[in-house]
């Protein structure tokens, strides 16, 4: 989805920022502008930064940051830095709870099939998860939900 989404946007001669996860070679697949994926050195000072803010968060508030966070950070910054004019932001495991989820108001939300994947985290019924992965939908903003079995659909139409 996200691909389809960065070459169609690119077409219309916009700057695409992508933020995927997970990786399966490189740390860098995660980020690309364009198609182009953030270099080495982009990369390790963009994480340097935030590892620097997160030793803040952690000395002050206790707060242990994780490696979606981290990652989730470096990829704000980076859009930030270079000036996308849009963002495609895959969520990581979830929706309520998950650090993408600081995003205040998303042009649109895209929820592709749910199926029974992290139940550790986000419960072990479809419905469960869906609730979990419906918490980043936001008031006013266009939800597109692909093919959904009934418990995933039902919980989708509450929350919007």
């Amino acid at each position: 989805v996200s691909a389809m989404l960065m070459s169609a946007l690119r077409e219309l001669g916009l700057k695409i920022g992508v933020y995927t996860s997970p990786h399966l070679v490189n740390v860098n697949e995660r980020f690309s502008i364009n198609g182009k994926n953030i270099s080495d050195s982009e990369f390790f000072a963009l994480l340097e930064r935030v590892e620097a803010a997160s030793e803040i968060l952690k000395q002050r508030d206790g707060l242990d940051v994780t490696f979606f966070e981290y990652t989730t950070a470096v990829a704000f910054l980076w859009f930030a830095e270079k000036m996308v004019d849009l963002a495609i932001v895959e969520v990581g495991m979830g929706g309520r709870l998950d650090a993408t989820n600081v995003i205040p108001s998303p042009l649109v939300t895209i929820m592709t099939r749910i199926g029974l994947d992290h139940t550790a985290y986000l419960g072990d019924t479809l419905e469960q998860i869906a609730a979990e992965k419906a918490g980043i939908i936001k008031a006013g903003t266009v939800l597109v939900v692909g093919p959904n079995p009934p418990e995933a659909l039902s919980v989708f139409f509450y929350f919007f």
